[in-house]
Order: structure tokens, then C-alpha cells, then sequence
């Protein structure tokens, strides 16, 4: 047995704490076998780089205690860092992204979806096979990267258009690469997923970058809703969320009623009942809670259940534009029908995404109550006061 063997066996008999077996939500197997048929006839030659591409995508989002195990059809994910449902959402997060990532790069293929189940594991069993068994450690030096990805970080406030209002009354805001002057995924339209304990980093420096900016606003007489992105990663994680519940406790309490905390990232199948104890922790801190969900959400109605103020859809560049694997019929059927659910709870319903001028007035005849696009509105550096803007101007060039 080789030393990453011995190290990983050791890593295993701690899991399991003397038991014979181990949770079984810390075995996730996550498959490939939908990006091979998306892949048809290329699958042969692309196979060997495909697995490449998966493992290190994989590889770079696992926290310091978890393993990485490649054979099969797949990965297997051994979480050192998280068991039962928290386990669940981790590699069902994974697995979304790593979908997302394949979709982008087969155009005319129909959506890959990346499956996630879990595995009941036997340690002894396990043990003994782990001489035929390739794995990978994550990276032990997040904390590093992490400090440096956040000084190499801007922020930048992107506006949020009221439909019934006609005006541009809330901004969120959101993290750009400073070198190549990008988003980073995840925060404001495109929902793939990165490393969760960078998430918590950014999540945590955006919470006080947003209630600086929102103070310099009431100091100038401005008055604005301001929001931040945070990832439900980060909240599931009751150590992460500690840390970010420590931060909110140190605002500002006269302008929380002009704060808004949008839980990012919540992918479809997310556990109602992580979510429903999350958005309850979170409005006993800030009163405004709105949850991005991904745009084929099967249970919209399910969500609203945790009692947000609203709900909407990050819709990525993969289901906009002339490239789109998304009929444009079904992406429009999809809103309308989820604005008359949210609507029907009493709730409002937004869309976020690099949506076109043409898009937006379809939507908003829908009943969409707020869009944001930064077609439509380019990001600015610091949240505006309230802001008219008629419909009549989407008309125009």
C-alpha cells in the first residue's frame, strides 16, 4: 500500500470513529453518464479528457478533509468535512456545477445533467480494495489562495430594475476579478459553482463591503436597498454560518430594514428542510430575504415555503442568447408560470441575467416584478438613490 494509501486508510478509520460502517451520505458517487450520452458519437475520443477535466474540476472545489476517488462511471466523494444531508448538498452542488461547466462547451448537444447519489460503504471493504483505488487529496493550501483571491478582488453594485415602480430602487453587489475584470461565478447570474470555503471567504468581506457602502449612501441622504449575494454553501455549513452571523450582528440595526440577503446557488433538489431553518436564522438577523433559485427549479412553490419576501431566477448565459440549448418558448413558459406562483404566495418574482432589452419587456408584461441585466444596466461603483427609469427606454437602443 502506498503512502497516499496509508494516508487515506487513516483519513477513513477517523470517519468512521470505530464504527464498521461509515454515514452513507459521506459516499457521494457522482456519474458522467449523461455527459456521454450528451457527447454520442464523440465519446471514445473525448472520454480520457473529459475524466481529466471532471477530476480536476472536482478535485479544486473539496475542502482539506475530504478525498476524491476516480474509477467507473465517476467519482466518488468521501466528505471528511460534512455527513448526513449537509453531505447531500455539497456533492449535489458538485455535480450542478460540474453539468453547467460540460453544458457550456457542447452547444448541440442536449443538456448534460451530472447525477449524484449516495453509497452505503463498508471500512473494511473499502480498506481492502484501496491498493486498486486512485485518489486524490484536496489541496491543503486554501487558505492562502483564498487570501490572495480576495486582494485581487473589486466590488461593484449592480442595479435592479422595479418594474411597477419604473425606477432602479436596489442594488446588489458583486465580486470582480480585479486583473481580468470578470464576475466570479456564482454571485450574480451564472450559478457555477467554485471552491465552498472561498465562497465563505468572499461571502463574509462582501457583508461589510455592502454595509460600508450602504452607510456612505444615509450619510449622503440617499436612500436605497443594498444586497448581498450568499451562497447556501456557506450556510449550511454551521461553522461558516457562525462566522457570517458574527459579521451581520456588528451592522448597523437603524438601516437593516435597507438590507437584502439573497441565498445564492440553491440548486434544484436542495433539502426544503436545510432551507426553511436557513431562512428563518436569517430573518432574525436582516428582515429581507430573497432566495435565487436555478431556472428549472421543479419545485418553486416548495421553496416558498421558508417564507422569503421573494423569489426569482439566475438565468446563465447557457439558456440566453443565440446559442442557447433553451427554446426560447420554454424558457418564457417557465417564467410566466413561476411569476403566477410566486405571485399567488403573495410573493414577489425577479430575473437576473444578461437579458436583452427585448427580453426584459417580455418579461416584464409577464408580471416579472423586478429584473436586473447588466446589458440593460451596467454595474456602477457605488449603490445610487432611487433612480427613474420608464419602460419606454428599454425600447431604445
Amino acid at each position: 500500500m502506498n503512502d497516499n494509501a496509508e494516508t487515506f486508510a487513516e483519513r477513513l478509520r477517523a470517519m468512521a470513529q470505530g464504527s464498521a460502517t461509515i454515514d452513507i451520505a459521506q459516499f457521494q458517487f457522482v456519474g458522467l453518464n449523461e455527459v456521454e450520452l450528451a457527447y454520442g458519437d464523440r465519446w471514445p475520443e473525448q472520454k480520457v479528457r473529459v475524466f481529466d477535466i471532471a477530476h480536476e474540476y472536482l478535485a479544486k472545489r473539496l475542502g482539506p478533509a475530504d478525498v476524491l476517488l476516480k474509477g467507473g462511471g465517476g467519482f466518488i466523494i468521501v466528505s471528511g468535512s460534512a455527513s448526513g444531508q449537509e453531505a447531500q448538498v455539497m456533492a449535489a452542488s458538485l455535480a450542478h456545477g460540474l453539468s453547467d461547466h460540460f453544458l457550456g462547451e457542447i452547444r448541440e448537444a442536449p443538456s448534460p445533467r451530472v447525477g449524484v447519489q449516495s453509497l452505503s460503504v463498508d471500512v473494511q471493504g473499502l480498506l481492502g480494495a484501496l491498493g486498486a483505488v486512485p485518489f486524490v487529496a484536496a489541496d491543503t493550501g486554501t487558505t492562502d489562495q483564498q487570501s490572495s483571491m480576495l486582494s485581487g478582488m473589486d466590488w461593484r453594485f449592480q442595479p435592479v430594475w422595479d418594474v411597477r415602480r419604473e425606477a432602479l430602487g436596489s442594488y446588489y453587489l458583486v465580486p470582480f476579478l480585479r486583473d481580468t475584470q470578470s464576475r466570479i461565478p456564482g454571485y450574480q447570474f451564472e450559478s457555477t459553482l467554485g471552491p465552498p470555503k472561498s465562497f465563505v471567504e468572499i461571502d463574509e468581506a462582501s457583508l461589510w463591503v455592502a454595509e460600508q457602502a450602504l452607510q456612505d449612501l444615509f450619510e449622503k441622504e440617499g436612500r436605497a436597498l443594498v444586497g448581498v449575494a450568499v451562497h447556501s454553501s456557506s450556510l449550511t455549513n454551521l461553522a461558516a454560518r457562525a462566522k457570517l452571523f458574527k459579521a451581520m450582528e456588528r451592522f448597523d440595526k437603524r438601516l437593516l430594514r435597507y438590507k437584502t440577503i439573497k441565498i445564492a446557488s440553491v440548486v434544484p433538489g436542495f433539502p426544503r428542510m436545510y432551507l426553511n431553518e436557513i431562512v428563518s436564522s436569517l430573518k432574525q438577523r436582516i428582515p429581507n430575504i430573497v432566495i435565487s433559485a436555478a431556472w428549472d427549479e421543479p419545485d418553486l412553490a416548495g421553496l416558498l415555503e421558508s417564507d422569503p419576501i421573494a423569489i426569482g431566477f439566475a438565468l446563465p448565459a447557457s439558456v440566453l442568447g443565440a446559442h442557447s440549448l433553451v427554446e426560447a418558448s420554454q424558457l418564457l413558459s417557465r417564467v410566466r408560470n413561476a411569476a403566477s406562483v410566486a405571485h399567488a404566495a403573495r410573493k414577489l418574482f425577479f430575473v437576473e441575467g444578461a437579458i436583452t432589452r427585448e427580453l426584459a419587456m417580455r418579461f416584464s408584461a409577464m408580471g416579472v416584478d423586478n429584473i436586473s441585466s447588466p446589458r440593460i444596466w451596467p454595474t456602477c461603483s457605488a449603490p445610487e438613490s432611487v433612480v427613474k427609469w420608464s419602460a419606454d427606454r428599454l425600447m431604445t437602443a
